[in-house]
Parts: C-alpha cells; structure tokens; sequence
C-alpha cells in the first residue's frame, strides 16, 4: 500500500490493485494561500508522494491534462477549478467517470472506486 494511501486514512486492499493518488500542487490556486500557509505535499517528506509541479489548472496555460479533465465533467459553477482538491475519477481507458468538489473527503470516494474496479 502506497504510503499516500495510508496518510489520507485509505487502508482497503483495493488500493494495491491500481490506484494511484498523485497529489498536484496547483500554481494558480496556491498564489491564493496565505504566506504562512503551505501545501500539504510541500511538509510531507518526499518519500511519501510521487514528484508533480506546480500547475496552471485554468485559463489559457492550463495543463493540458486538466484542459482534457474539465472538459468531460463540469464543475457545478461551471468548468473553472475553484480551489486546491476538486478531485477526478478516471478508469483504466482513460475516461473521467466522475469529478468531486473539493471539501469531499478522499474517504467519501472509496465506494466509487471500488465500484469502478469491480467492473472493470
């Protein structure tokens, strides 16, 4: 089990089938946190995580990964990424299957993937 897995409280055995958890750090939404506020991944020994940069997720220097990620599945004020965390569920042909906003709890998700994994 991936040590990301274990930090955010995920522990099922479905873990070690195929499921990565790469977190981003976004450069449009980290310039909104306070100076004395830092992103999750920037405290956590390097170990734990997968390597990712700073991305643009909006406007027109959007990651094309997240240009391809909004445009299958909307947000609920529309396409724009609000804020740190809005997660996507993506299966193994590369289809987004579902977009959470940020306040859902990774733990929240677990039913969905689990369903996905069973069907695939």
């Amino acid at each position: 089990m991936s040590a990301a897995a274990t930090t955010i409280g995920l522990s099922t055995p479905w873990i070690l089938l195929s499921l990565a958890i790469l977190p981003v750090s976004i450069a449009l939404v980290y310039l909104y946190l306070p100076p004395t506020v830092t992103h999750m991944a920037d405290n956590v020994p390097a170990s734990i995580y997968d390597n990712a940069v700073k991305v643009d997720v909006n406007g027109k220097e959007a990651a094309p990964l997240y240009k391809f990620l909004k445009s299958k599945k909307g947000g609920f004020l529309g396409d724009g990424i609000k804020w740190n965390f809005t997660k996507f569920l993506v299966d193994k042909d590369g289809k987004v299957v579902e977009r959470y906003a940020p306040t859902t709890s990774p733990l929240k998700i677990e039913n969905d993937i689990q369903k996905l994994l069973s069907t695939s």
